[in-house]
């Protein structure tokens, strides 16, 4: 009785939803989502059968999905379907009940291979990931937006895209040495005087201190990298 009525409230949650807040073109939009990132209800279906079975029974629901997402996807079907039974075979070797963020986290981790044969799938995978945005996401980037174009640095259109783009998708500075090693070193050829191109600093008050270790910079290093695959 009482999970009937509990399907009963779920069921008027979902329509009063679907047409009050979802239009059909994005619940359409959400089924195509909800079809590439469900990768661990994909997985429960693999564990009770097999991913050879599976990958040919989600095969045509995946595709199309996927031209919905990706239509300009540079793959043929032919290729794309062989590198979906790899991407099944995978799941079905997984041990446990990891989450889909968890199974994402481990296939696009560079150090364990888990992506090669699979490459056109986690792209597609990944295209959806973005095409669903959260409101306090959307802030943080604004808020980075306006730390790097402001009133005293005001930045061309196609500077502030390639910030935002290394920002955003890049790990912190503390993960970049190189990156920064590089940057500073281009920046200081264009010094005028030979003198200053292997880099200069300047105090602008004599009785101010010079530090060595940063508590700032000791934070960051002792945090964990947000896209370990970056690094």
């Amino acid at each position: 009785m009482v999970s009937q009525r509990l399907e009963e409230v779920l069921f008027y949650l979902s329509e009063g939803l679907e047409a009050k807040v979802f239009d059909k073109k994005t619940m359409e939009e959400l089924k195509y989502l909800d079809t590439l990132l469900d990768s661990a209800g994909l997985l429960k279906k693999i564990k009770s059968s097999s991913p050879s079975l599976v990958s040919s029974l989600m095969w045509g629901e995946f595709f199309q999905a996927a031209q919905h997402i990706d239509s300009k996807m540079k793959v043929d079907e032919v290729e794309l379907r062989r590198e979906f039974r790899e991407y099944c075979r995978m799941l079905g070797s997984l041990t446990g009940s990891p989450t889909s963020m968890e199974i994402f986290q481990l296939m696009f981790d560079s150090k364990n291979n888990k992506y090669q044969g699979t490459e056109h799938i986690l792209a597609i995978v990944g295209r959806a990931m973005v095409s669903m945005s959260v409101e306090s996401m959307a802030e943080s980037w604004i808020s980075v937006l306006e730390a790097h174009s402001t009133k005293t640095r005001g930045l061309e259109q196609l500077s502030m895209e390639t910030e935002m783009m290394v920002a955003v998708n890049g790990p912190e500075c503390v993960y970049s040495a190189a990156v920064v090693e590089q940057a500073l070193s281009l920046y200081w050829t264009k010094a005028k005087l030979d003198s200053q191109k292997e880099g200069h600093f300047i105090r602008t008050w004599a009785r101010k201190k010079q530090f060595v270790v940063s508590k700032a910079v000791d934070s960051l290093s002792a945090s964990e990298a947000r896209r370990g695959f970056l690094l």
